[in-house]
């Protein structure tokens, strides 16, 4: 299962950075993330030790991809919408460091 949420992850990660040049792109990034937050969630309850770091940034990235949305769906201008998702994807990047360091460290 950890091997599939880090698998999950890189899809995540590609996904949010083509989000930022591609507005189609931040629906999809929405999805995946749904995806990859029940992937977490069942590997937090099976037991697996998680530095918390990986998921309070995870829970910001999962509210900074819904604020890129609104943004844009409220007409806000465009940078705005581009700023909170490279904002996201600087702090998905960090997430994912550190879910890589702790797969390979206890995967």
């Amino acid at each position: 299962m950890l091997s599939l949420h880090l698998s999950i992850g890189i899809l995540l990660l590609l996904t949010a950075v083509a989000a930022i040049f591609w507005k189609p792109a931040r629906t999809y990034v929405v999805y995946v993330l749904v995806v990859q937050v029940l992937l977490g969630a069942g590997l937090l309850f099976s037991g697996r030790p998680i530095k918390p770091l990986h998921y309070i940034l995870a829970i910001l990235v999962g509210g900074l991809w819904p604020m890129a949305n609104v943004f844009e769906k409220r007409g806000r201008p465009a940078a705005w919408a581009i700023g909170a998702c490279v904002v996201a994807v600087l702090v998905l990047v960090e997430v994912f460091r550190i879910g890589w360091k702790a797969a390979a460290v206890g995967g």
